[in-house]
This record gives C-alpha cells, structure tokens and sequence, in this order.
C-alpha cells in the first residue's frame, strides 16, 4: 500500500488524476485546529473523491474535519 499526506493545500491542487485506484492509507489535516482524520480504503481515488464530497456539503461524520 502507498501513503497519501494531503493538507488542505495540496488537496486543492491535486487532481484525481494523479490519484490511483489502488488501495493505501491517507489523512486530512485540519491546519487550523491541527486535527488529523487518517483513512484507509481499498480505492484510495474513490474515497478522496467521497470524502470531499461530504466535506463541501457539511456532511462529513468527522466534525474535527468541517
């Protein structure tokens, strides 16, 4: 598996091209609290892409991430 540090910067600026469908092992950091959110998934593309989703719609279950 490959890790995938992603701050809210770089997320931003990566694209989900560049992500793989493989399985690996991510976080979020939150840059203003400094929380971390670390996530695994099989299809690391489609989770990042799930994530943010529920992110921009304030529905995420982390509440240290909103």
């Amino acid at each position: 598996m490959t890790t995938y540090i992603l701050n809210e910067h770089e997320l931003e600026a990566y694209t989900y091209t560049k992500l793989p469908r493989s399985g690996g092992v991510y976080y979020f950091l939150n840059t203003i609290d400094n929380k971390i959110y670390i996530g695994s998934s099989r299809q690391v593309k489609r989770r990042i892409r799930t994530h943010l989703r529920l992110l921009n719609t304030n529905k995420h279950s982390s509440k240290h991430l909103q």
